[in-house]
């Protein structure tokens, strides 16, 4: 019973990655802008379900013997990834919410503590 929900799980993140992957090809293939919301959303979107992936799909319980070392980081990385997610979603929705005359005077700072957060983040985790 426990192998075939692992399977079930493994399979949606792999369902989500193939989506995040066809939405990035379009993205290239339309020409649209590379550094955008969109293209940051779904590059940390398609990381963070192949960390998925591998660790229900390989990790869990059963597959591959990895060290706990390798397990840890297969549990522990998308914690991170889907921190960087949901602080990139309150970036976009700060921008849109200030407008362009007070984006511009706040962008800075409000980018800095994004990447200040995610980094305090990951070093006391780490």
């Amino acid at each position: 019973m426990v192998y075939y929900v692992s399977v079930l799980v493994s399979s949606g993140y792999l369902i989500l990655a193939i989506v995040a992957i066809i939405q990035l090809s379009r993205i290239l293939l339309y020409g649209h802008k590379l550094l955008s919301f969109a293209t940051c959303f779904l590059l940390l979107l398609l990381s963070w379900s192949i960390f998925r992936c591998l660790y229900f799909g390989f990790g869990h319980d059963y597959g591959l013997q990895f060290d706990d070392r390798d397990r840890d980081l297969l549990f522990y990385g998308p914690s991170y990834l889907q921190c960087a997610t949901f602080s990139l979603i309150l970036v976009y929705y700060e921008k849109h919410l200030k407008r362009t005359e007070k984006w511009r005077e706040s962008k800075l700072c409000v980018l800095a503590i994004f990447v200040l957060s995610i980094a305090i983040l990951a070093a006391v985790n780490i």
